[in-house]
């Protein structure tokens, strides 16, 4: 990891009796936290962040897979609180995995969690809290918050539709649905 980019590299061993490809996934979770709450800002509980495609691996062999994944797949758009999109301060998590459900059980492994559906897992399969990484964030409004073509720095990104809200339309009743 740096200022920049997570660097994942995957051994997929191919364990079966016939050639094959595979597809390698990695996952991120960010912490939900109060600050998102007050400001209505909406997160998944995983989030594809990354992936590739083995080549043919024959029984037996083993490839290695190197996936980069930019800082900026982790920004949050931030719509009632600084209007752009941020790098919401907490912890975060990323893991490879067959899918979100196996993935999330990695990252709710390497955060402690039993292995049953009632501590939080999505399958009764235990996940493995080894290939999940945690990393800390701190608050930046202003990294994510312009946008850049062919590197050059262009416009402000900023809310386009405040006048969308159903409230500036004397709807003061309309309740949104949030988590």
């Amino acid at each position: 990891a740096d200022n920049k980019a997570i660097e994942v590299s995957v051994d997929v061993t191919n364990t079966g009796s016939v050639a094959g490809k595979d597809v390698v996934e990695v996952y991120f979770q960010s912490e939900y936290t109060d600050s998102d709450k007050a400001n209505s800002i909406e997160k998944s509980a995983i989030e594809l962040c990354g992936f590739d495609k083995t080549d043919i691996i024959k029984p037996g062999e083993k490839e290695t897979v190197t996936i980069s994944i930019d800082k900026s797949e982790f920004r949050t758009y931030d719509r009632k609180g600084f209007g752009t999109y941020i790098m919401d301060e907490g912890d975060y998590y990323l893991s490879v995995g067959t899918d979100a459900h196996d993935a999330l059980n990695n990252i709710l492994a390497k955060q402690g969690y039993g292995s049953t559906v009632s501590a939080g897992h999505k399958t009764n399969s235990k996940g493995d809290g080894s290939i999940a990484y945690k990393w800390h964030e701190n608050m930046d409004s202003t990294t994510y918050s312009k946008s850049y073509v062919n590197s050059e720095e262009g416009y402000d990104i900023e809310n386009q539709f405040d006048s969308a809200e159903l409230t500036s339309y004397g709807l003061s009743e309309m309740a949104y649905v949030s988590r």
